[in-house]
């Protein structure tokens, strides 16, 4: 049962936190097989991956995480963002950056999971440790935004 006292930004940074972790431990597995690391070994590593969180009971891959971070964003779209456009529109400026943000993720998950295809070469591990980078850049850059400027609408709603 969810805390009562819990509220949407609570639990939005509550993801956000197990994203930013996912990704970073993604980021270094790849850039140890770009490292030269045995791509088998490194299959071992992320299949071994597991995290406490609900959101998250197995990860264990790259293209899961994609999976799981265009699930959240594509939850984000089509509920969270019309309730706080309808409670509170003077956060539409906001809600129309965060969109925006959503289809570039979107676009930079794609290379991420062209770039998991094939790790037996260096210039694919490579590849895929470019990708992951990018795609860092971008997204915690995004969610840090997104707590902020949702805070108004998602600190007053509980859980």
């Amino acid at each position: 049962m969810a805390d009562p006292q819990e509220t949407w930004l609570d639990h939005l940074k509550w993801v956000h936190a197990m994203l930013r972790r996912d990704l970073q431990a993604c980021r270094e597995l790849a850039a140890s097989v770009a490292d030269g690391a045995a791509a088998d070994g490194v299959r071992g590593e992320i299949d071994s991956l597991r995290s406490t969180g609900l959101l998250f009971q197995l990860r264990v891959n790259c293209l899961q995480y994609c999976t799981v971070l265009h699930q959240h964003h594509s939850r984000e779209d089509a509920a969270m963002f019309p309730a706080i456009r309808q409670s509170l529109p003077q956060l539409g400026p906001a809600i129309d950056r965060l969109e925006a943000e959503h289809r570039t993720v979107a676009a930079l998950l794609d290379d991420v999971e062209s770039a998991t295809g094939e790790l037996a070469d260096a210039a694919a591990r490579q590849r895929l440790a470019d990708a992951l980078t990018e795609l860092a850049e971008h997204l915690t850059g995004h969610l840090d935004f997104e707590e902020t400027a949702l805070a108004p609408a998602l600190d007053a709603w509980t859980v």
